[in-house]
């Protein structure tokens, strides 16, 4: 009884056509469709603004370099920086040669720099890190230093910028030596033409 039971309800459900749409209906749902009002876009403080990332600098030039002990050396000087407004990030490399021996300078470090003028700017740094001494004494000191500057825009298609910056470094581990502390300063003069890399 049971399984005449359910043959019963299967075949009747069987028996049933879909219900179709007509064509009144089909014309109302696609006038709702194309009427339906265009989606919300998110208020403009809620848009997230796109990365920019400032294209980096390259600069090119000569320095020359003095310390306390009498020493005076020059050589090639390269140099990245970073600007985004008004803050500026760079790395140097100065590799100063001598008769008497020469060090090389490998500093990074950040600061401001402000445009003064219409086609002028001014920056300071502060830097870290590395002053080898080629002597005498020779050594591998860590260093700190201060770089002061100014560069001229030179609006060419190939020279961004040239300019001038005088940078005063201090070997870290003379403040402790038995000589005289001012045995680590040096001073260091940089004139450089600035490229930059990409577009």
């Amino acid at each position: 009884m049971l399984a005449f039971s359910t043959f019963a309800l299967v075949a009747l459900l069987g028996s049933e056509e879909p219900v179709k749409a007509t064509p009144v209906q089909v014309r109302r749902t696609t006038a709702i469709t194309d009427n339906a009002p265009p989606a919300a876009e998110p208020p403009p403080h809620l848009t997230p603004e796109p990365l920019l990332i400032p294209h980096p600098t390259f600069e090119a030039g000569a320095v020359v370099v003095g310390d306390r002990r009498a020493h005076l050396a020059g050589g090639p000087s390269f140099r990245v920086t970073l600007r985004d407004g008004n803050l500026l990030m760079a790395g140097s490399l100065d590799w100063a040669i001598a008769l008497s021996g020469g060090r090389t300078l490998l500093l990074g470090g950040g600061g401001v720099v402000r445009d003064v003028l219409r086609r002028f700017e001014v920056y300071g740094l502060g830097l870290g890190g590395i002053d080898a001494v080629n002597g005498p004494p020779v050594g591998l000191y860590p260093v700190i230093a201060l770089r002061l500057g100014g560069n001229w825009n030179a609006k060419h298609w190939l020279v961004k910028t040239a300019g001038l910056s005088t940078t005063v470094a201090y070997d870290v581990p003379y403040l402790w030596a038995r000589t005289s502390p001012a045995e680590g300063l040096s001073v260091s003069l940089t004139a450089a033409a600035a490229f930059e890399l990409g577009r």
